[in-house]
């Protein structure tokens, strides 16, 4: 093989390589963000409930 040419496919390996790892801490940081959204979101929509069921229900069932 011409030294040339197997110096360019090691560099082409090289940056498929560096691209792939790339990709992959991309999408582990996007999973990431998904998680948090969802968690974040979820406290938002459950904390009230929550505070209701146990702080204003009993003064409420009390006045009624």
């Amino acid at each position: 093989m011409d030294p040339e040419i197997k110096k360019q496919l090691e560099e082409i390996h090289a940056l498929a390589r560096d691209n792939h790892r790339l990709l992959r801490s991309v999408r582990r940081h996007q999973l990431f963000g998904i998680i948090t959204s969802i968690v974040f979101w979820l406290v938002i929509l459950i904390t009230p409930f929550y505070i209701y069921s146990q702080y204003l229900q009993p003064f409420v069932s009390r006045f009624q």
